[in-house]
């Protein structure tokens, strides 16, 4: 009889724990389908597996769907990293370099895509749960055949608009980025997501992998 009350409370607890998933995945979503184009301030912070900063900057962030993404940093380490969902282009202003290369599906399941209209593909890449202590905060974890990605996203939000986002990788190194003055579903020009190499810089295009 104990093993038979033992298995029920197990499978109970399986069965909640699926619950509470299912409710945090659905209150997530409910945050992100709204949002089909995000601008915001950035604050990006990498620490390695014991914690200590390796780089900070800051930087400004533009997306809006489909697939079309604007991501810029300022000193020490400036870069452009731009998409029209066609075409990547990736500046590198102290290297004098810019690379061009086709944009790619995977590039779609990038975590900061998420503000461009893909919040759809979350059910089909993510387990989601709720962070302990934080009313409007949610864990992804990627799904099997996501893992080379991240280990895990921790989304925040306050009043319904993201704040942070901390993403953990393989190598235990965590990434933090904190948004400010973030404007939801913004009036963006398409040009935003376009990219001219300036005069001098060298060119590399690349093919598909």
């Amino acid at each position: 009889m104990k093993k038979v009350i033992s298995l029920v409370v197990f499978l109970g607890m399986i069965c909640a724990s699926s619950l509470v998933r299912a409710d945090a995945l659905q209150e997530l979503l409910t945050l992100l389908e709204p949002v089909k184009g995000i601008q915001a301030g950035f604050v990006q912070e990498v620490q390695d597996a014991k914690g200590v900063v390796q780089q900070q900057n800051k930087g400004e962030l533009k997306a809006m769907e489909p697939n079309q993404f604007y991501w810029e940093t300022a000193e020490p380490f400036p870069q452009k990293i731009i998409t029209d969902g066609t075409t990547l282009w990736v500046y590198d202003p102290d290297l004098q370099q810019v690379a061009i290369k086709p944009f790619e599906e995977n590039y779609s399941k990038t975590p900061a895509m998420l503000f461009a209209g893909n919040a759809a593909v979350i059910s089909q890449q993510f387990s989601v749960e709720k962070i302990k202590g934080v009313a409007q905060g949610f864990r992804l974890l990627p799904k099997q055949q996501q893992r080379d990605l991240f280990v895990s996203l921790d989304m925040v939000f306050e009043k319904s608009v993201p704040v942070s986002m901390t993403i953990l990788d393989a190598m235990q190194q965590k990434t933090t980025i904190h948004f400010s003055a973030v404007q939801i579903n913004p009036v963006l020009s398409s040009n935003t997501f376009h990219f001219e190499a300036p005069s001098g810089v060298e060119v590399i295009q690349e093919k598909a992998r």
